[in-house]
């Protein structure tokens, strides 16, 4: 996991084409977990958006 790629929010929001406020949303309601890295820093684990994606396929 040590060598997990991190994305930005707008990577993601570019992958799943969506908006800013829908990720930022996501990530409010913990459907999203993110890494804080400092105070205004988070990125999301390319594992954690791949489960995020199947849960969202699957539903």
């Amino acid at each position: 996991m040590a060598n997990t790629p991190l994305l930005t929010y707008q990577e993601i929001a570019q992958a799943t084409k969506c908006s800013m406020s829908s990720i930022r949303r996501w990530v409010a309601c913990k459907e999203l977990p993110v890494i804080k890295l400092g105070h205004n820093t988070r990125r999301v684990r390319q594992s954690d958006f791949d489960s995020f994606l199947q849960r969202r396929i699957t539903r």
